[in-house]
């Protein structure tokens, strides 16, 4: 079980910026229509990253129970 668990929010709807910070985290390249997508991650360094994007206005980090796409 991965250490820190959340659904992001795209604050943007450019898709090349949502593409990079998936591709970053890790984060399947899939997108719900509201712009949220899960996250998990294990290593503390990429969480205090995610948190540093979260600042700049792109993404809002939500901590809801995670959903899973079909």
């Amino acid at each position: 079980m991965a250490k820190f668990e959340a659904v992001v929010y795209f604050r943007t709807s450019d898709m090349e910026v949502i593409r990079k910070i998936q591709r970053h985290f890790g984060m399947e390249e899939k997108i719900t229509v509201n712009y949220e997508c899960p996250v998990r991650l294990d290593d503390d360094e990429l969480v205090k990253v995610l948190r540093e994007v979260e600042e700049r206005g792109f993404i809002d980090i939500r901590r809801i129970p995670l959903f899973e796409f079909s």
